[in-house]
């Protein structure tokens, strides 16, 4: 079907060309050969009068025009799916779907792991896949890379709707077997101990950060990792502390010979959100994991 001289199907390809940037992993995703995929990235850039897509290194970028263009077509297709496509009684019993959250180990530990099971057994065709963050967290949901995303709140956007999801304070955390730790830990004996840290791709967490700020060079890094997930088993066996997030501290207690004490020093408090796209807040199946993720209750149908 052509649209003032635009074949509407080519919307679908050039969106899922924005996304990807890649014309192979586009071709996967629409179940097009890459020549039929090629082809109509050439018919694309003709009627735009634009290239769209441009070869940067070993990567393609997009023009400014793209950019441009991205969150437009992703909107509008959104609000097809939400809005004529879709049927207008959801059962969540027959609901096949993948939803895509981009959270850090952090949040999928403390958070989304009991979520998601509170969520399939009310529907379990419901499948998750969670995306590991980048530099730009809420791009990912501009151009429809993910459905949601868990995310301290000092990340989250004004261009989309967001909510308060779960507040976290912080713990240390020790090996049971530190001998030089006793029942209580101050900042002097603290601040004796060698210490793992995490450093992210995208910078450290706000806590490091904090503690940075605090002791200056006083800490002793003997490892730094890059996720949290590593930080209990860098202290197994060793008289190195940590300072991680209260909700990991407890699961890390339950499960590996750890202690756990109070953070010798103030420390700011961190707050998570959840963030969607405005243009799918009619999709109903997002809806419902959204207010579960919240812990709403679902209004009786």
């Amino acid at each position: 079907m052509r649209f003032k001289g635009l074949d509407l199907n080519l919307l679908v390809t050039l969106d899922r060309l924005l996304v990807e940037r890649n014309v192979s992993r586009a071709a996967e995703q629409l179940f097009l050969s890459q020549s039929a995929t090629s082809g109509a990235l050439a018919r694309l850039r003709e009627f735009f009068g634009d290239e769209l897509l441009v070869q940067v290194g070993r990567q393609m970028t997009l023009t400014p025009r793209a950019e441009e263009l991205a969150p437009a077509i992703r909107s509008v297709l959104m609000q097809i799916g939400t809005t004529i496509i879709e049927h207008p009684e959801l059962d969540l019993a027959r609901v096949h779907r993948m939803v895509r959250i981009v959270a850090s180990d952090y949040a999928c530990i403390a958070f989304l792991a009991d979520a998601i099971r509170r969520i399939q057994a009310e529907a379990p065709g419901i499948t998750f896949q969670l995306i590991a963050p980048n530099s730009e967290p809420t791009a990912m949901i501009t151009r429809g890379q993910v459905d949601l995303a868990v995310m301290p709140t000092r990340f989250l956007t004004a261009d989309h709707p967001s909510a308060a999801l779960f507040d976290d304070d912080h713990s240390v955390l020790v090996c049971a077997g530190n001998s030089r730790v006793g029942e209580t830990l101050d900042v002097d004996t603290f601040l004796s101990l060698p210490q793992v840290t995490v450093q992210l791709e995208d910078g450290p967490p706000n806590y490091e950060t904090a503690a940075a700020d605090l002791f200056g060079n006083r800490r002793h890094k003997e490892v730094v990792v890059a996720n949290f997930v590593t930080v209990p088993f860098m202290l197994s066996g060793t008289d190195r502390a940590a300072i991680v997030h209260s909700r990991l501290a407890s699961i890390f207690c339950r499960t590996m010979a750890l202690r756990r004490f109070p953070v010798p020093v103030a420390l700011p408090a961190l707050r998570f959100g959840l963030q969607w796209h405005g243009a799918g807040e009619g999709d109903r199946v997002i809806a419902f994991v959204r207010e579960s993720l919240l812990g709403r209750p679902r209004p009786a149908a």
